[in-house]
Order: structure tokens, then sequence, then C-alpha cells
């Protein structure tokens, strides 16, 4: 799910190219909205990945924007099989790493359900980080498996 057509395009194109086409679905929604609708018609995933938008832009929208990521981690919750994979990414440069794993796990607790962080990840090489400018590690990841 995305909201960007184009970005479904290319996601689109990359599971053709390896013929995985036929276990991926793809759609234009804004992922909390269709979170609620999927629940509703008993849909569950083994995986859920989730890139959202960068929700602190700066240090004076961190307190409520960090809130987001809890926020659209209980949201999957109802739809994430039991034992399933939970991977939420965040290029927010003032979310720290961990506050960023103690709001994803929050959100999971909040949806009723306990998790085991698997893996915490950030940029790969072709996003260097400058050791004198911190805000170049904004890419962070964690990857759940949810009970």
């Amino acid at each position: 799910m995305d909201t960007s057509q184009s970005s479904l395009d290319l996601a689109v194109r990359a599971a053709l190219l390896n013929n995985v086409e036929d276990s991926l679905a793809f759609r234009k929604l804004d992922a909390q909205e269709a979170l609620g609708t999927l629940s509703k018609e008993g849909d569950a995933f083994d995986v859920i990945v989730m890139d959202p938008p960068p929700y602190v832009r700066s240090q004076a929208n961190l307190a409520a924007g960090i809130k987001m990521y809890g926020k659209i981690a209980g949201a999957a919750m109802p739809v994430l099989k039991p034992n399933g994979l939970l991977f939420v990414g965040s290029c927010s440069h003032n979310v720290t790493v961990d506050s960023f794993i103690e709001e994803v796990s929050k959100g999971i607790r909040m949806g009723g359900r306990s998790a085991q962080l698997l893996s915490v990840g950030g940029a790969g090489m072709d996003h260097p980080v400058h050791p004198s400018l911190p805000q170049t590690s904004y890419l962070k990841t964690v990857l759940f498996r949810v009970q």
C-alpha cells in the first residue's frame, strides 16, 4: 500500500522482474486507513513492511510526531499473523534509535501483542554518515517477530 502511484509502479515492475508478482498485491491507499479496512475484512499477513514519511521533521514536533510510529505499529497488529514479522523504517533524523524502538514497541503492546526485536538497522553504504553531521544518520529500521 502506498499513496504514491509511481512508487507502486516501481514495486510492480520489481515484482515482475523477480517473478514474485503472484505472491504480492499492490494497492494505492493510505496505510493507516487501509489497515482498519483489512482488519474488518479478516485479512492477515505473515510480513508487514512499513516505511512511513518522516513524522518528525523538526524538534518542535518531536513529541507528537514520534508517537505516530507507535500508532502505525499498533494499527498493524490486527492484520499481522501470530509469529509474523513487522518491519518499520524511519527517515526522521530527529528521532533516536532508542526512542524509535521504544515507540514501535509501545504500539505493538497497545495492539495487545508481544514481540521480540530481531534486528536494528540503518543506512547502507549508499547513504554514508558524516561524523560531524549527526543529521546524516537519519535512516533507521527495526524488525520484530510479533507473537
